[in-house]
């Protein structure tokens, strides 16, 4: 994977993205995703990543063991328009406006800098496409575009039903197609993105590669251990279920909370923004909320659990929390959507309704030996997704773009 000169990387890549990837940003997905991804690709290339609206929207500069961020300020037009149609439309909405004003003075020389002494243009979905599309098109330099989803099915579920619902779709549509066809390798988180991407927007599928989500190292600690720094009675039952505070999230969170009194006995911990839920909502007593941890305090939790839970009802993409899961060997319900990308038919319990997911969720607590034999699966699976791997997928396909 590597071509390295003394040591040190001989290729240079430019990382483009809509939101910061290092800090407060990797409790989501996406933070995880190109932050391990970055990590791993980071021994064959020398990468920079130039990301917008950070903290209170001031210009900073983060680094890690393997690559730097330098994150700017919006211009003025995109900071106030993308915190109006956040507010009014929810989720990430705020994103569509990145394609329609420019970016600012200084995003612009630190971009034209960057692209003009890089080998390849990566962007993180297909805003940040639009933000670079020209310098890049004026530098000849080449594009490859990771989606994190589809963002037209994304988008679809995550938007708020308001007027103009159906106008801002359409722009979605526009934007994503366009990043589409200018992008020379398209990278999906799972085949049915790819297919999805295949067939709404016309893409020979040669030119998408599945390149899953992945699951990192975790500390060896066991389950008697992290209970015994966490105060968790060995006896008692423990499911566990992480999220970001997107509306797919917090709609599995709702059928958590419906379900929990019917198992008195299982203690239900919620841990990330999903959490936020329950600052209008009741919550059952058995359903314990933490917000943001730590990765440690995260790892622990993992850990300290018994059971992995995913009742995700709709939305694209791929679940890093399954992920999650998967790296402490721990048995897992999930829906089928909940499960993209993660092959899981044989590896956890699939459930098609909420009343299915309650009702396996049952067997596994009734059945010891079943919840062994998950763990057992969940241990095997688990070899399947390994960033590094992922990541060299990736490079093999790069490599071959830019040696052209």
């Amino acid at each position: 994977m590597n071509r390295k000169m003394n040591g040190k990387a001989t290729r240079k890549m430019v990382v483009f993205s809509t939101c910061p990837i290092l800090g407060w940003h990797i409790y989501g997905g996406i933070g995880v995703r190109y932050t391990n991804l970055l990590n791993h690709l980071s021994s064959g290339y020398s990468i920079k990543v130039i990301s917008v609206g950070g903290w209170l929207n001031r210009p900073e500069t983060r680094c890690n063991a393997f690559f730097e961020e330098r994150t700017m300020e919006d211009g003025l037009p995109v900071q106030v328009l993308r915190s109006a149609i956040t507010r009014w439309f929810g989720a990430n909405a705020g994103e569509i406006v990145f394609p329609y004003y420019p970016p600012s003075r200084s995003f612009e020389a630190e971009a034209r800098k960057a692209i003009e002494d890089t080998d390849v243009i990566m962007c993180v979905r297909p805003y940040s496409y639009h933000m670079i599309k020209r310098l890049a098109q004026e530098l000849g330099k080449p594009i490859v575009m990771d989606s994190s989803d589809v963002e037209d099915d994304a988008k679809t579920h995550h938007i708020r039903d308001m007027p103009f619902k159906d106008r801002l779709l359409s722009m979605v549509r526009d934007i994503e197609r366009e990043a589409c066809d200018g992008s020379r390798i398209i990278f999906s988180v799972s085949d049915e993105d790819r297919n999805a991407l295949s067939a709404t927007y016309g893409i020979r599928k040669s030119r998408i590669i599945t390149a899953h989500n992945g699951l990192s190292e975790r500390s060896s600690v066991d389950k008697a251990g992290a209970r015994g720094r966490l105060g968790i009675a060995g006896d008692a039952k423990v499911a566990i279920f992480l999220g970001s505070g997107y509306v797919t999230n917090t709609d599995a969170a709702k059928v958590i909370a419906d379900m929990a009194p019917s198992f008195p006995d299982l203690t239900f911990i919620l841990i990330g923004g999903v959490c936020s839920l329950f600052k209008k909502t009741r919550k059952p007593d058995n359903v314990v909320l933490l917000g943001y941890v730590s990765d440690e305090r995260k790892e622990l939790y993992l850990a300290a659990s018994d059971i992995g839970l995913n009742p995700i009802v709709r939305g694209s993409g791929s679940n890093t929390k399954i992920g999650d899961y998967l790296s402490v060997s721990m048995p897992v319900v999930t829906t089928r959507i909940g499960a993209r990308g993660w092959d899981m038919d044989c590896v956890a319990l699939m459930a098609e309704t909420e009343a299915d997911f309650q009702q396996k969720l049952r067997m596994a607590l009734d059945e010891p030996g079943l919840m062994e034999e998950l763990s057992v699966r969940s241990a095997r699976h688990a070899e399947r997704f390994r960033w590094k791997d992922i990541a060299a997928r990736m490079d093999a396909a790069i490599s071959g773009l830019i040696s052209r």
